[in-house]
């Protein structure tokens, strides 16, 4: 791809919108910027400056808080920058205009939210903090503020990745990553290996196509090719690597295809990230096609993120994503899932929020009781003291590759779910501990015994009930051993509407204690924490509750409720050839009732044959003898019933599914409404399984044929010609092709 292409498609989209989109942060104000830069035409600049008046008349009436927002937030700060440096450089504004901007700025330092951790929110401030510190040299904050650059910097260099495991997010992560850097003069951190491996992470998501697949918590509406155009193009420039050159090229022309098909899936966002892609394109870099093969992507902790199952990257060659993580920062807690298949268009996603939509995509599902299935319910036992035990490594265990929390106790102004101020304190004299429970529903009981810091030299309890300032329980009462325990009453309820009782919607109120006494997780010899807890009452069927511990750096470091340790996959064999991938992956949990489970998922990947195909074998066993639900979880769009267990589904790609034969179990098609509270689009909307009643104790097979079809193939006529025999091995016949499952 070369500038003068994303000139064009920059003016083209530019001059199709009507107007800002004012609840993001200004992408089309670096679109007027560069047409303004790039043609001279005074028509840019008189647009630029009203939209600056604008803003600095919100300014005047309500200060630098975003009404309804309740915070200044860090989508405002690049904006203005933007603006405010063509208008500064081009004379434009009156001495009055110059005083309100030097104010807005000054206030916007004093007031905005700053967060920390290797993430987009944080980066998305840090943008700004040198332009406006030129303006404003002497703020009484500046030391602060670049103490706070300096923080995430060393964020970042910990692992030099996006914390947010989701195709936008992480996208939008790198793209404030690459402002951010370039405005500090902080561009030789492109130069570390960890950094170069991230971007290399980033190419291996894509297929020949010009596309990924949707995962984590990101809308399918929005593929933001224009901020993975951005990160291309970065790539490409700085490492003078042709295969981002490439990719950048059959992304755009996948992006150019899409909106004749789709005109309603343009967004802002891509017009910003194309903007910035023709600001960081490097013409002089040639193309060069990408060989690599399949491989297991690691995170820079050493952590195994997916398997990317590749049959080649010419268009139309079979893409498969594996997850071997679990509940990363926006990601779905699906270890083992298939979150992406592509072929000549894509197949199969991990789409939609997961507090808002099923949380089950494409991954083999086990559930206590037949009537959590196929969505759980997460239910909440009553009436019982249960203990749970959370490592303090636990979040790197769950694929949240990093300590600490995203935000810090001093926020200026205070949003729905921030910590309160009450539990502010001196991390050199005191640390803290706290409770978040959400608060929805008909009302219920929190009891809480004890907690306990566990380490290899022994135990302590942190908990004294008759002695500490406990902030937020209701009372203190005496449980039935005769140990006071503390009792939090919920009354509230989130929302009138039903559809929206979920754990995204619900007000968090934080009880808890401040110790008088310094604790440092790393020093004091403890590798994890206890709690007794109880619940009684109308608990709502999915609460969902969050321990934190406040320590040495200032900040809590978080855990939830029903998340005991456990391990991250383990890759149990992986083989890649000419012609096929072989991969065999385990996982190891605890149900929310705390039984056992572990679970084993084996593919069988094929490349370049006449029709390719993605077997899947699981395996699950739970370890008591109780029985339970399981089944292979597909999400699919538009699914036709074929009878014995095949369907065939269409998305953008179209598919054959097998759920092959299984004694005693049923095949089930369910249907959900999304409940997301953005325009959601065309989600996968149903769920086809073949589930069986198992019992515990002993390991129950599940297997999955699917088979992807070309545009002008008869699904029935492919279906026709698919054979399976087993004696002690199995041979799976395609046509004149046959395949050994081993």
């Amino acid at each position: 791809m070369n500038r003068e292409s994303y000139f064009h498609i920059v003016n083209e989209l530019y001059h199709k919108i009507e107007t800002d989109d004012s609840r993001l942060p200004g992408w089309t104000s670096a679109a007027e910027v560069l047409l303004y830069r790039q043609t001279g035409d005074e028509v840019y600049l008189k647009s630029i400056h009203a939209l600056l008046k604008v803003i600095l008349d919100d300014y005047r009436q309500v200060g630098v808080v975003q009404p309804g927002l309740r915070l200044t937030g860090f989508k405002i700060p690049y904006r203005i920058v933007l603006l405010a440096r063509v208008c500064l450089d081009e004379g434009v504004l009156t001495d009055g205009e110059i005083v309100v901007l030097k104010q807005f700025f000054t206030d916007l330092l004093t007031e905005a939210e700053y967060e920390r951790g290797s993430m987009n929110r944080a980066f998305g401030y840090l943008a700004a903090i040198h332009p406006v510190l030129e303006w404003v040299p002497d703020h009484p904050k500046r030391t602060e503020l670049l103490e706070v650059e300096q923080i995430v910097l060393a964020d970042l260099k910990t692992y030099y990745e996006a914390d947010e495991d989701s195709y936008g997010y992480g996208a939008l992560t790198m793209v404030n990553m690459i402002t951010w850097l370039e405005e500090s003069a902080l561009e030789d951190v492109y130069q570390h290996p960890k950094l170069r491996q991230c971007f290399e992470n980033i190419l291996d998501m894509w297929s020949g196509i010009g596309r990924a697949s949707i995962y984590g918590d990101w809308r399918p509406t929005e593929p933001a090719w224009g901020w993975y155009l951005c990160a291309m193009e970065k790539a490409a420039s700085v490492y003078q690597d042709g295969r981002y050159k490439w990719a950048a090229r059959v992304i755009f022309d996948n992006y150019k295809r899409t909106l004749q098909e789709k005109p309603e899936w343009f967004h802002h966002h891509d017009l910003y990230g194309l903007t910035l892609a023709f600001q960081c394109a490097d013409d002089t870099v040639q193309e060069v096609v990408p060989n690599s093969s399949s491989k297991v992507i690691y995170r820079n902790n050493g952590c195994p993120e997916r398997a990317i199952l590749r049959a080649g990257w010419e268009a139309g060659d079979l893409l498969a994503m594996v997850s071997l993580a679990s509940g990363n920062e926006h990601g779905h807690s699906d270890p083992l899932a298939i979150n992406g298949l592509i072929g000549e268009g894509v197949i199969l996603e991990d789409n939609g929020r997961s507090g808002v939509e099923p949380f089950f995509h494409n991954v083999l599902h086990v559930a206590d009781q037949k009537e959590d299935f196929p969505v759980s319910k997460m239910k909440v036992p009553l009436d019982q003291w249960q203990t749970v035990r959370a490592s303090f490594e636990s979040q790197r265990n769950y694929g949240r590759f990093r300590p600490e929390s995203s935000f810090p106790f001093d926020y200026t102004h205070q949003v729905g779910n921030d910590i309160p101020r009450a539990f502010a304190f001196d991390p050199e004299r005191e640390s803290v501990f706290l409770i978040g429970l959400k608060v929805y529903g008909d009302g219920y009981d929190f009891d809480l015994g004890s907690v306990t810091l566990v380490g290899d030299d022994g135990r302590r309890e942190i908990t004294d009930f008759q002695n500490q300032k406990w902030v937020g329980l209701s009372s203190i009462e005496l449980g039935t051993d005769g140990k006071p325990v503390g009792r939090f009453h919920v009354t509230q309820t989130v929302s009138d509407n039903p559809a929206k009782e979920t754990s995204d919607w619900a007000t968090t109120i934080y009880i808890g204690v401040k110790l008088p006494e310094p604790f440092s997780i790393e020093r004091d010899g403890f590798h994890s924490f206890e709690v007794d807890y109880k619940f009684s009452g109308q608990t709502p069927q999915d609460v969902v509750q969050l321990f934190c511990i406040g320590e040495s750096e200032g900040y809590p470091r978080k855990w939830m409720f029903n998340e005991l340790p456990h391990h991250p996959v383990q890759v149990k064999a992986f083989h890649d050839n000419v012609d096929f991938t072989h991969g065999i992956f385990d996982y190891s949990e605890k149900s929310h009732s705390g039984r056992a489970i572990h679970r084993s998922r084996e593919l069988f990947f094929t490349k370049n044959r006449q029709h390719d195909f993605l077997m899947v074998r699981d395996k699950v066993c739970v370890s008591d003898k109780a029985p339970y639900m399981a089944a292979p979880l597909w999400h699919v769009m538009n699914p036709v019933d074929l009878g014995d267990g095949w369907f065939e589904v269409a998305y953008e790609g179209r598919a054959l599914i097998w759920l092959l034969p299984k004694p005693e179990s049923t095949v089930e098609i369910r249907t959900w409404k999304s409940l997301d509270y953005f325009d959601s689009g065309p989600y996968n909307t149903h769920v086809i399984y073949r589930g069986k009643a198992c019992d515990g104790g002993e390991e129950t097979l599940f297997e999955t044929l699917i088979i992807p079809l070309g545009r002008d193939e008869d699904g029935k006529e492919v279906k026709d010609m698919v054979k399976l025999a087993s004696s002690h091995e199995q041979v799976l016949t395609i046509g004149a092709e046959q395949h050994v499952l081993i």
